[in-house]
């Protein structure tokens, strides 16, 4: 039996697969050594891992260390401006509570439990009302409140705030001068005539709502700034009802029902150490000190509030009306003025 001999073509190709004096063996050309882990290139992957492990846990540890930085910092600086509202209350009510002990730290949970609920009564209130032209006659808010663009034109213009605030800085926000405007509302009831299907109904009960008095009491470059704005004029007004209730009550001029509420029916607040119980008893009472009750309302083009039902030809509008103490309401408004 003859053997088959290979021909020239693949001894040739034998030849070549062989290596040579220049060629380079590798791990995986040589089977004795492919599946061989050295020592030293295991070290060196552990110590990889290990360099890449140490670094993620000290950037994460460097993070927390910034976030806590920045808690304590808010917190100092949330204490700092506690500290100044503290002696706001005192130095705008009556400065003799400094003579009592610890009159600071008496006096801090029920100021900080007024500044939160003003700062969640400001939460409450919608964007900045734009108030150029266009918007003017898109909204009925801006209609009923100043009754004419010609109107709304003036009160900026005669306004010092807005007249004496700085030139525009760069920014997106400044095209706008953010305003903080109050005014006057009150209903009236009178009698008048109402449609009513096909028939025209006489002496009919109807409540009027009209505004006056609008006023800019605070400007601002940025709407978070006039809301900042806001927080302080409101603490200030609640401050200066507190400073003339309890001036009320030291001239006894207070309701019985009033006095009955107070520790200790409020005798004897000559003595800052009972001023102060009642002064804290107060603030204690944000409810009783700030409201801001909004609403939405349907009016007709005369001022007639009609009935949520009754749309047609009606103007739909938000009222947020602010209520310090038992004094009068006011409406309330963020406004954004081009400049």
């Amino acid at each position: 039996m003859e053997t088959e001999t290979p021909g020239v073509k693949g001894v040739v190709e034998s030849f070549t697969r062989l290596p040579g004096p220049d060629m380079k063996t590798t791990d995986s050309d040589n089977p004795s050594t492919a599946t061989v882990d050295r020592p030293s290139n295991r070290r060196s992957r552990e110590a990889s891992a290990l360099r890449g492990l140490f670094q993620e846990q000290w950037q994460q540890l460097r993070r927390r260390i910034r976030l806590h930085d920045a808690f304590r910092e808010r917190e100092k600086r949330a204490d700092r401006e506690l500290a100044v509202a503290v002696e706001s209350v005192v130095a705008g009510t009556d400065g003799r509570m400094r003579a009592v002990s610890r009159y600071q730290k008496r006096l801090r949970h029920s100021t900080r439990c007024l500044l939160n609920y003003i700062n969640e009564s400001i939460h409450q209130l919608p964007p900045a009302t734009l108030t150029n032209r266009r918007s003017y006659y898109r909204d009925p808010f801006l209609q009923h409140l100043f009754g004419s663009y010609r109107n709304m034109e003036q009160l900026f213009r005669e306004s010092r705030l807005l007249q004496s605030f700085p030139a525009p800085r760069s920014g997106p926000e400044a095209q706008y001068v953010y305003a903080l405007l109050t005014c006057h509302s009150e209903r009236k009831h009178h009698l008048g005539c109402e449609i009513q299907g096909e028939m025209i109904v006489r002496d009919t009960l109807q409540t009027v709502l009209t505004f006056g008095d609008p006023r800019i009491v605070a400007v601002a470059g940025s709407e978070t700034e006039i809301r900042t704005r806001l927080k302080t004029w409101l603490f200030e007004h609640v401050v200066a009802y507190l400073r003339d209730y309890m001036t009320r009550l030291h001239h006894d001029l207070l309701t019985p029902g009033e006095r009955s509420e107070l520790p200790g029916r409020g005798e004897g607040i000559d003595d800052p150490r009972r001023y102060l119980e009642v002064l804290e008893w107060l603030l204690s009472l944000p409810l009783e000190l700030l409201q801001i009750h909004s609403e939405w309302i349907h009016l007709d083009r005369i001022g007639v509030v009609r009935d949520g039902s009754v749309a047609a030809g009606n103007d739909s509008l938000r009222l947020d009306e602010l209520i310090i103490g038992n004094h009068k309401s006011q409406v309330i408004s963020v406004l954004a003025i081009e400049r």
